[in-house]
């Protein structure tokens, strides 16, 4: 889960009818992958799997990025792939969609 804080703990629902994340996600917002400052940049590998670490990340499972629409989730994507995962896919409908269907879990 890529998205802000407020999103993944259900504090900014963001329109939707309901708050929180996929139940077993780990969350790191997507900016946290740029440096700061005025033109963010993107980290190094090693700074991404850094980050990535820090959150029990295991580059062995597969992945799936999300966030509310699939643009962020998109980005983190490509930012994965970048560093050499191969494993790494995107839920395009993302939150909108999960959180849409009262069928699927949250937490």
């Amino acid at each position: 889960d890529v998205r802000s804080d407020e999103e993944w703990n259900g504090t900014n629902k963001r329109g939707g009818p309901r708050g929180g994340h996929i139940p077993g996600a780990l969350h790191l917002e997507w900016i946290n992958f740029h440096t700061g400052g005025d033109v963010p940049i993107l980290k190094t590998a090693h700074e991404i799997r850094s980050l990535l670490t820090k959150i029990n990340f295991s580059p062995e499972k597969n992945t799936i990025t999300y966030c509310q629409g699939g643009i962020r989730a998109a980005h983190v994507f490509w930012v994965l792939k970048l560093i050499g995962l191969d494993n790494v896919k995107n839920y395009d409908g993302s939150w909108r969609e999960w959180g849409a269907d009262f069928s699927c879990p949250i937490e």
